[in-house]
């Protein structure tokens, strides 16, 4: 073999090795629950479930489009069962129950139970076993409280899986209003009412109207719902009625949305 035709040889070598390699150590992107990442029109979340801020809005387009992106013989190879009709609110305050429906159909020829999931933000929280008759549909409902599942504000997909496929609608999550620095006496009479009072601010950018809850040891004893324009920030006041509170000392405070500011008060005998 001639110095040439040898020195070609290995440059093929050489080339086909380093690009096997380089294609044998790709791994794929995966998402919070280590699974693959898959765009979310196909029904997962890619990374920790957010949504690219640049492809948003082409992406909440085709997720009202295309579903879970399959055909019916493709839903059909891929597990006989077809999820569409997503319903889910388009935003919601954060600290919320969300409420998600979805109508499963059964494409295939036998009877069938399949598990379908309920998916917030690529990560899995609920989960329910369906049996469907051959051209059987039904529409089945999951709700999901918020509060405290790590999510911050801003937009996710949400919807039902059944197998890996399944429909996804996007969903926003706003912020509740800040309640903080509340104003209180440190000891009150048993039956008798006093004032506390808060800072409160909308920090969502809009104007919103949320309801503040007065807690005494968890019971809620008073309400009001209280109108601010975006970033807009007040000192608001709640009349309380202590009729009925047994002596003790208590936590309590104001929420708004479930967060909010608290601290410890003293109700004291009103015998003398």
């Amino acid at each position: 073999m001639s110095r040439k035709s040898y020195a070609v040889l290995l440059a093929v070598v050489v080339v086909a090795t380093v690009g096997g390699m380089y294609f044998l150590n790709q791994q794929p992107a995966t998402n919070a629950t280590g699974t693959p990442a898959r765009d979310p029109v196909d029904g997962v979340q890619q990374a920790n479930g957010s949504i690219d801020d640049r492809q948003q809005s082409e992406r909440k387009a085709g997720a009202k489009q295309s579903g879970s992106g399959l055909d019916a013989a493709g839903r059909q190879a891929n597990g006989q069962f077809a999820v569409t009709n997503i319903s889910a609110p388009g935003q919601l305050k954060m600290g919320d129950t969300i409420a998600v429906e979805a109508t499963i159909a059964n494409l295939g020829q036998e009877p069938t139970t399949r598990t379908a999931q309920y998916i917030l933000a690529g990560e899995r929280y609920q989960e329910r076993a369906v049996t469907l008759d051959p051209d059987e549909s039904t529409t089945i409902r999951f709700e999901q409280n918020t509060m405290g599942i790590g999510l911050e504000t801003g937009g996710y997909y949400t919807g039902v899986l059944v197998g890996a496929h399944g429909d996804m609608s996007p969903v926003t999550f706003y912020k509740g209003y800040d309640v903080d620095n509340i104003d209180y006496p440190d000891t009150v009479t048993a039956g008798e009412e006093f004032v506390i009072d808060a800072e409160v601010k909308n920090y969502n950018q809009f104007d919103d109207e949320q309801v503040l809850e007065y807690r005494l040891d968890g019971d809620v004893l008073a309400r009001k719902s209280l109108a601010l324009e975006s970033d807009e920030e007040v000192t608001t006041s709640l009349r309380i009625d202590t009729a009925g509170v047994e002596p003790g000392t208590y936590v309590h405070g104001i929420t708004a949305n479930g967060s909010g500011s608290h601290g410890t008060i003293t109700v004291e005998s009103g015998n003398g």
